[in-house]
C-alpha cells in the first residue's frame, strides 16, 4: 500500500491530525509517547563500534516490540522544501507548512512507502540517523497504532495506549530520561 490517500486515511484513524514527524508527534500525543537514549549516560553519538553495536541492540528491541517483528509498516520521510525530491518507491504523502519550530523554517514534504519491519534490515538507515545523516524518519504500524522515530541519540516510541507506556517506561528504565519532561 503506497497510496498516499489511504494512508492518510489509516494514519489518522490512529494518530489523528499530526503529521508522522517524530517531534511533532510528541507534542500532539504526549500521553501515547516514550522516548529512549541509544547510548549509556543518555551520550549522543556513538564513537565505538562497541558503542553502535549498543545503539542497534537497543533500537532492535524497542523497534520490533512496538512494530512488530515482520509487521506490515509504512516508512515515513520527511524533506525540508530546501531538499525535497522524489524517493524512489515513496509517494508524496503531504506537504506541511512551515513552522516558527522547525529546524530550517521551510515547508516539510513528507513521503511514505508500505515495508515489512525487520531491525537489521533497516540497520543502515538508523546508522544514519544516529550519525545526524539523515533525520525525520518515523515507521508507523497502522494496524496497531504505534510508531517509531529514530534521532540522533535515540528513539521516540509512540504506543496504542498510555498503559503502555506506562508498562514499558518500567522495562526500559535505564534506557530514558531522568529528566522530568523525558527528553
Amino acid at each position: 500500500m503506497t497510496d498516499p490517500n489511504e494512508i492518510a486515511i489509516l494514519w489518522r484513524q490512529k494518530f489523528g491530525s499530526v503529521s508522522p514527524i517524530g517531534y511533532r508527534c510528541r507534542a500532539a500525543l504526549p500521553d501515547r509517547w516514550l522516548r529512549i537514549h541509544s547510548l549509556p549516560g543518555s551520550k549522543r553519538y556513538p564513537g565505538t563500534s562497541e558503542e553502535f553495536d549498543e545503539l542497534l541492540r537497543r533500537h532492535h528491541l524497542v523497534s520490533n516490540h512496538v512494530l512488530g517483528e515482520a509487521a506490515a509498516c509504512t516508512l515515513f520521510v520527511g524533506r525540508y522544501a530546501s531538499e525535497a525530491q522524489e524517493l524512489p518507491n515513496m509517494a508524496q504523502f503531504e506537504r506541511l507548512p512551515s513552522l516558527d519550530d522547525t529546524e530550517e523554517s521551510l515547508p516539510i514534504h513528507v513521503f511514505g512507502a508500505t515495508v515489512t519491519w525487520e531491525a537489521h534490515r533497516f540497520d543502515a538507515l538508523i546508522r544514519s540517523v544516529a550519525d545526524d545523516d539523515e533525520r525525520l524518519i518515523f515507521f508507523a504500524n497502522l494496524k496497531k497504532g504505534t510508531g517509531y522515530a529514530p534521532y540522533d541519540g535515540g528513539a521516540d516510541l509512540f504506543f496504542a495506549s498510555p498503559q503502555h507506556v506506562g508498562t514499558q517506561k518500567q522495562a526500559w528504565a535505564e534506557w530514558t530520561s531522568p529528566r522530568k519532561d523525558g527528553l
